[in-house]
């Protein structure tokens, strides 16, 4: 799928460790050369429910994305504000929706 991140097209697709070595130690990433965001499709059964863990990560790299294509490629690499900003951002869509901001 082409997700469009401030004016640059990105390809999101799902891949394995298996075939996409860059997965070999995380579940998601962000390709910034080649406009690419990938995440593992095969969650291990440890995870309670990976269709959400699965939301999760592709949140967290789009976040990425979009600091990337923001110039903000300092803030790319901290994952504890990387991680905050994907966990709460369901949580502030709703609120800008109840206030009808959005």
């Amino acid at each position: 799928m082409t997700i469009n991140i401030l004016g640059t097209d990105y390809d999101l697709a799902g891949a394995t460790y298996d075939n996409d070595k860059l997965l070999a130690d995380r579940d998601g990433y962000v390709d910034k050369l080649n406009k690419h965001i990938r995440y593992e499709t095969k969650i291990e059964d440890a995870i309670a429910n990976p269709e959400i863990y699965t939301k999760a990560v592709i949140r967290h790299e789009l976040v990425h994305a979009f600091f990337y294509e923001s110039r903000l490629d300092g803030y790319c690499r901290d994952e504890a504000l990387v991680d905050w900003i994907a966990l709460q951002l369901p949580k502030i869509l709703k609120v800008c929706q109840q206030a009808e901001v959005i």
